[in-house]
């Protein structure tokens, strides 16, 4: 998460106050007092986030899923002046 959630109040590390980048690239172990609070910042069981981020994902309330999962990509051409065009 490259986001650390200090100017956001509705991240995770700000309602948590758990630094999660560091935790998951493995830098800092997860206690079970952080896996507790991340479960109940999420709303779901501390086992559902042990199962793997898709397993995860699908058990999020519903008010917490993004409306498109994937999402789009979308390529935005510019003329660039001087490059041939007239």
């Amino acid at each position: 998460m490259a986001n650390d959630g200090r100017g956001d109040p509705t991240a995770p590390t700000a309602q948590v106050g758990v630094e999660i980048s560091r935790r998951q690239s493995g830098a800092t172990p997860w206690t079970l007092a952080d896996l507790d609070a991340l479960a109940a910042h999420y709303g779901i069981p501390v086992p559902d986030l042990l199962c793997g981020v898709d397993h995860a994902l699908s058990r999020l309330p519903a008010h917490r899923r993004a409306a498109t999962l994937g999402g789009t990509r979308a390529t935005i051409t510019t003329s660039r002046p001087g490059r041939g065009e007239q």
